[in-house]
């Protein structure tokens, strides 16, 4: 029964995966099943203009933003641009303050 149970949820999100998004369907998810959903959206969105940075950024903006700010990206294409160049420019920082830190932890 509880196999029955997980097969019909994995279809259920299968097919909203498959449709357009729907805010008053992906809310009455669990937490975790909304993100799989957004996600499933975003990813080949951000995929598109940065292949290999694509699973890295969706995970970001997964993390950072509600729902239905995710569900706002997807639609609109300029504010995804926009999000995508703000998470590329916190990688950016990310790598320079790795960098930074290596130089001063090695031997001169």
């Amino acid at each position: 029964q509880l196999l029955a149970q997980q097969q019909a949820q994995q279809q259920q999100l299968a097919q909203m995966v498959a449709v357009p998004l729907d805010a008053k369907a992906i809310s009455a998810l669990p937490p975790e099943q909304q993100k799989l959903v957004v996600g499933e959206k975003l990813y080949p969105l951000i995929a598109a203009s940065q292949p290999e940075l694509a699973g890295k950024i969706t995970g970001m903006l997964l993390d950072s933003y509600f729902t239905e700010e995710i569900i706002h990206l997807v639609e609109t294409p300029e504010a995804l641009a926009a999000k995508i160049q703000e998470a590329l420019q916190v990688l950016r920082q990310h790598q320079q303050q790795q960098a930074q830190q290596a130089q001063a932890q090695a031997p001169s």
